[in-house]
């Protein structure tokens, strides 16, 4: 009876190894998968990554021109507010001058010959 409870626990063993082995290669290949996967994430993060930052820098770029865009055209209004208003105040100086004249000729007739005559009207150029 020795050999043949050699013979069953050598057949047990051997069926723990054929057992063994099948799982082994079960494991391989979950593990060639599980690589795979790692394989194929990696470069899906990889293009993410492009992605991101490609728009990053698109959003980026059009913030800088919006931005310039925004300060010429305020600059530009700016200028056309300035030269409006430099306008205004020229013609309000000139009315201002012009009552002041009138004011100063209602009171004083007889200085407004004076200054006529200290400036003598441009002569006419000769032909």
């Amino acid at each position: 009876m020795p050999n043949e409870e050699k013979n069953e626990r050598l057949e047990q063993i051997e069926r723990q190894c054929s057992a063994m082995a099948e799982t082994l290669s079960r494991l391989e290949a979950d593990l060639t998968e599980a690589r795979r996967n790692l394989q194929k994430r990696k470069s899906e993060n990889t293009a993410l990554k492009i992605l991101f930052y490609t728009g990053l820098t698109v959003l980026l770029i059009g913030f800088v021109f919006s931005t310039h865009t925004i300060q010429q055209t305020q600059l530009h209004s700016l200028e056309s507010n300035l030269s409006q208003l430099q306008t205004q105040i020229n013609h309000d100086l000139l009315i201002m001058q012009k009552n002041v004249q009138e004011e100063m000729a209602k009171h004083h007739p007889d200085e407004e010959d004076v200054q006529s005559e200290s400036n003598p009207p441009d002569p006419e150029p000769s032909p």
